[in-house]
């Protein structure tokens, strides 16, 4: 019987995986950075997606979260960040 070669397909992708990062409300600001600098900075440099979703009506919380998805090893990287 003869070997066949093994190829990657789609179905074989690296998973998906997603973290959540809390930052304080008081630098936010900075870690956005100008006209969103700070977070394109850290997807480029990573390789990740990053999601930093508005605050809902009525949240008092002191944190906001920022997302950070995609293979895990992309995203490990951006938590290093």
């Amino acid at each position: 019987m003869a070997e066949v070669p093994f190829t990657q397909s789609a179905a074989a992708a690296p998973a998906e995986t997603m973290a959540e990062v809390p930052i304080p409300e008081a630098i936010v600001g900075a870690f956005i950075g100008k006209g969103g600098s700070g977070l394109r900075h850290l997807g480029r440099t990573s390789g990740c997606k990053i999601n930093m979703p508005r605050r809902e009506a009525g949240d008092t919380s002191s944190d906001r979260c920022v997302q950070l998805s995609g293979t895990s090893e992309r995203v490990q990287q951006g938590l290093l960040l």
